[in-house]
């Protein structure tokens, strides 16, 4: 059940021992207690079950009375229509935002430190390599002076052989600047 697997999850090892000691309601009081401490900790994951669970519940409780009372009045039908639409958007809400915080929420954010940190190590070589990426750009301005309107790859090319560079030419065009 989900409160049993709740409460597995949040005591602590040590809270064993104690547990032994209380009596059944005061054992029942704490784990109450511990109970509603989790669930009122917005957006954890025991918040997002217990909503979802409920909802699930509310949906079940509104249909209920659509199969007894089929033949009965619109006006009920109507209201427990309504009751069911928003429970089951309620429902799709908490699912969504449950399965993003807490399976891809991680990931997403754990991308963004990888690209962040790549992003910073691509500048760092860049920066070990000024002076070899100044040499390519000189050559590079000197083509230019002397053939203003040739691409860029096309100069990488010449700087390359010039230069007898071992890198790409595409490499070497990404780091050329036109004049």
């Amino acid at each position: 059940m989900f409160s049993d697997r709740l409460l597995a999850h949040v005591k602590s090892p040590d809270d064993s021992t104690r547990i032994n000691e209380l009596t059944t309601e005061e054992k029942s009081n704490w784990e109450e207690h511990i109970y509603q401490l989790v669930l009122y900790k917005t957006y954890s994951k025991a918040w997002y079950e217990y909503h979802i669970n409920q909802h699930i519940y509310f949906l079940d409780e509104s249909i209920a009375p659509l199969a007894r009372h089929a033949e009965t009045s619109s006006s009920k039908l109507d209201f427990s229509l309504m009751l069911i639409t928003k429970f089951s958007a309620e429902l799709g809400r908490l699912v969504e935002q449950y399965y993003w915080k807490f399976l891809l929420e991680k990931a997403a954010i754990r991308g963004v430190r990888i690209s962040d940190a790549a992003k910073s190590g691509g500048l760092s070589l860049a920066s070990r390599r000024k002076h070899e990426h100044a040499a390519w750009q000189a050559a590079a301005v000197l083509v230019w002076q002397e053939h203003p309107t040739r691409p860029k790859i096309t100069v990488a090319s010449i700087v390359k052989k010039r230069l007898k560079i071992d890198r790409s030419v595409k490499h070497i065009s990404r780091v050329l600047k036109r004049p």
